[in-house]
């Protein structure tokens, strides 16, 4: 349907209007929960594997003493592990960011359809969101990729 054949919530039916305003309110809810929740419990374990990966690195690099190939892919895999770090560090603010922007924009839309000023579809995300999901995920993918890297650079030291 486009946006001209959406109804209005007061177009609908007593019990309709209920269900609506009902998962809009739990929707809510979720939504806010799940801000809380993914931008600091995923991205969180993300800066976990760097850091220890970066501890681990920079164990190796000191423990090489002379050895200067271990040393240098060490260092290498150290930094590897810090970019990780920061790109970690990124994606959980801007994680964070995107869903506190559409959780008020969510809300507005809702109070909005409660109050049938807006339309039932109007609290479907905008372009904005799904680009701002995309950088998101490429960000964190970026951590992941990152600590791929420095910990296949701690193995070749072996």
């Amino acid at each position: 349907m486009s946006d001209k054949q959406q109804p209005f919530i007061n177009d609908l039916i007593p019990e309709a209007k209920q269900i609506v305003k009902a998962r809009l309110q739990a929707l809510s809810e979720t939504l806010m929960q799940g801000v809380i929740g993914w931008g600091f419990e995923v991205i969180k374990h993300l800066a976990i594997f760097n850091g220890a990966g970066l501890a681990g690195a920079t164990a190796i690099a000191q423990a090489a003493g002379t050895d200067v190939l271990g040393h240098a892919l060490a260092l290498k895999a150290a930094h590897y592990f810090v970019f990780g770090l920061m790109t970690a560090l990124i994606s959980m603010i801007t994680i964070y960011f995107t869903g506190i922007r559409y959780l008020r924009y969510f809300m507005e839309r809702s109070t909005d359809i409660m109050i049938n000023v807006a339309r039932i579809d109007a609290a479907k995300p905008g372009r904005w969101f799904w680009v701002s999901i995309g950088v998101n995920w490429t960000l964190a993918a970026s951590s992941i990729v990152l600590f791929f890297i420095g910990a296949f650079c701690v193995m070749n030291i072996a």
